[in-house]
């Protein structure tokens, strides 16, 4: 009789258990996917692959390929006020972001100490340094780097700080530095650009008005939650395609971003200064058979190209802001030789990119 009177409770039991999970669980998986960070040692985990790319890190680096396991690829972000997301604050294997979403250990204090030129590197991937073997390693410490060895001036240092998110457009760079880099005393802004706005266009995106991917994340998150409480999705009104934006179209709202944050940076009497990212597409570096590999197994090439000719003819001729300037890094590694590596994949780069980039940074800006 006990047996029979237990049987409602543990199918109450049951069917709550069974609800919960059928409930939770998607809402777990996106959460998951969400917090969990790569490294290069989990996008590669076989011995040649990770010894293929040992070419493009300097030597001195001390990298093999179990140190892999510890290269930060993919930043763990949080939602960030009007650009949406940037990395989570804290200890992301190899990398440090401080309080204020900074990728390293400078500190920054307001008011700005005298005699002190503050620059902001501002950025996707790149800047940020996926898959750098430092932070010292990430075009931001190269560039600190590479200022402090310049010759000494009297009373006078520099301050490099990077406020970079995988996934970023051109449009999150300006909100960025309109909102956040602008109300921090910078003397200049350095973005490192174009890659992500002509990714996001290949795809139909409008970059002014659309998500970019981790949006999506919050988005799938969300609507999950909204269904499984009975609720109706989200209606999706981002402005998207199925066509590709047209090349002269992408060159146009980049240089609606670059106008309006020269705009925010003239009010407090800084700098912007542009450089349009290198990456194989666009490069004419004498490419490793690897990295010949990685273009020609990709069909957006052309189309990279013609954006990028676009974005030269309308930032390269146009006259733009007086405190701002553009310099196209695209030749930047055509000087280096099949022997040498750069490329980590059809964008990202090792430490040897990394340097070269910043050195060009530093010949740029003067």
């Amino acid at each position: 009789m006990i047996v029979f009177s237990l049987l409602p409770i543990l199918a109450t039991g049951g069917a709550a258990a069974l609800g919960y999970a059928v409930a939770v669980y998607p809402i777990r998986q996106k959460v998951n996917l969400f917090r969990q960070t790569e490294t290069v040692g989990t996008l590669i985990t076989d011995a040649e692959g990770r010894g293929a790319l040992l070419g493009a890190y300097e030597k001195s680096s001390g990298l093999d390929t179990a140190a892999f396991d510890d290269v930060l690829w993919s930043v763990r972000t949080v939602m960030t006020p009007f650009v949406g997301f940037a990395p989570a604050p804290g200890t992301q294997h190899n990398a440090y972001i401080d309080a204020r979403q900074f990728r390293g250990r400078s500190v920054l204090t307001v008011p700005k100490p005298p005699n002190v030129t503050r620059i902001f590197l501002i950025g996707a991937s790149v800047a940020f340094g996926a898959g750098a073997t430092s932070d010292e390693r990430t075009i931001g410490g190269y560039l600190q780097t590479l200022l402090d060895q310049r010759p000494p001036e009297p009373d006078r240092r520099y301050e490099v700080f990077t406020f970079a998110s995988p996934g970023w457009s051109s449009t999150h760079e300006r909100i960025a530095i309109e909102n956040r880099i602008s109300e921090l005393e910078p003397d200049l802004v350095v973005t490192l650009t174009g890659v992500a706005d002509c990714v996001l266009s290949r795809l139909g995106r409008n970059v002014l008005w659309s998500f970019s991917f981790n949006d999506h994340h919050y988005w799938e998150l969300l609507n999950v939650a909204l269904e499984r409480s009975g609720f109706e999705a989200m209606v999706n009104v981002q402005d998207s395609s199925p066509q590709r934006v047209p090349p002269q179209t992408v060159a146009t709202r980049l240089e609606k971003n670059v106008r309006l944050a020269s705009a925010a940076l003239s009010l407090e009497n800084a700098r912007l200064h542009v450089f349009l990212q290198p990456g194989i597409p666009t490069t004419a570096k004498a490419l490793s058979s690897r990295e010949r590999g990685l273009r020609d197994s990709f069909d957006g090439v052309a189309y990279h190209q013609e954006c990028y000719r676009h974005i030269r003819e309308t930032l390269g001729v146009a006259e733009l802001p007086a405190n701002s300037a553009f310099t196209d890094l695209t030749a930047v590694f055509d000087g280096i030789p099949e022997t040498q590596e750069v490329f980590l994949d059809r964008f990202h780069v090792g430490d040897h990119g990394n340097r070269a980039i910043a050195k060009a940074i530093v010949d740029s800006i003067g």
